[in-house]
């Protein structure tokens, strides 16, 4: 009898060991799912930054060339005013309208030029009309 009881009790001890075993096996299963899914996730974040680095790098070509067609029209900007510079000083060096050309300075620099062809422009005599 005591060796069925022995038998009993080990059958109960290794039930009670499988047990355990199983339920430590099923908590890491669950953790590796966890991690698994975790690095999806990351992949998945991973991925969506490429996709904005490359939009962000796209962007930046456009802006530089933006840049670069902007620095082309300033220069041909700077072309005309020194055109219109000297055409004024040409045409009217003498003229004096009474107002200061500096103070439009800080919002155009080629208002000076503008401001002495609008008084050469005034200054002129109107053009004949013609009766029709």
């Amino acid at each position: 009898m005591a060796s069925s009881e022995t038998q009993a009790r080990f059958g109960q001890s290794v039930k009670g060991l499988l047990s355990d075993k199983v339920a430590a096996c099923s908590v890491d299963v669950i953790a590796l799912t966890r991690q698994v899914l975790k690095i999806s996730r990351s992949q998945e974040l991973l991925g969506q930054a490429a996709r904005n680095m490359v939009i962000q790098e796209d962007a930046i070509f456009h802006s530089e060339d933006s840049l670069r067609k902007m620095s082309i029209i300033t220069t041909h900007l700077q072309y005309q005013q020194e055109a219109i510079q000297k055409k004024c000083a040409i045409q009217a060096p003498e003229l004096d309208c009474g107002v200061t050309p500096a103070a439009h300075r800080p919002r155009f620099h080629f208002c000076q030029a503008l401001h002495l062809c609008v008084c050469l422009a005034v200054r002129l005599p109107p053009p004949p009309h013609h009766g029709i």
